[in-house]
């Protein structure tokens, strides 16, 4: 058996039991069964919801000090990626908890770090820009 994305798929495989009832000793038990286990109700497509915030506007949050705009080079796994600031330097990023599996980062993105006062090659990431979000940053001159 192989599980994969919490889907239990059982193949009919050939199962022989005895029935001492019967004239045939033996008995063929076929059984093939699909379970979504664990994912609650409505199974993988609820669990990914239909981006119902996207039409939402929110406000335009701009960087403090101690913070910095980046975009995105690429991801290494983990709930890190390889980020370069506009501030000149190559940062490797952590992904907070609050953002995991929840805000979906791509290379090329925009997005908002915290500075670490002690490791200036870490940040983490605060925030992911929305396309039209960072589009105003790059008009107001700001990133």
């Amino acid at each position: 058996l192989r599980r994969r994305y919490s889907l239990e798929v059982r193949i009919a495989r050939d199962v022989f039991r005895t029935n001492p009832y019967s004239k045939c000793r033996r008995i063929r038990v076929c059984s093939s069964k699909v379970s979504n286990i664990g994912l609650g109700k409505g199974g993988k497509n609820r669990r990914r919801g239909k981006n119902e915030n996207e039409g939402q506007k929110r406000d335009l949050i701009y960087k403090e000090d101690g913070q910095e705009y980046a975009k995105v080079e690429r991801l290494l796994g983990n709930g890190r990626l390889e980020a370069y600031c506009f501030d000149g330097v190559k940062r490797l990023c952590h992904i907070r908890g609050k953002m995991r599996k929840k805000v979906w980062i791509n290379s090329g993105d925009i997005i908002l770090v915290g500075l670490r006062d002690f490791q200036d090659s870490k940040a983490d990431v605060i925030l992911k820009y929305l396309n039209d979000e960072a589009r105003a940053l790059k008009s107001m001159g700001t990133c």
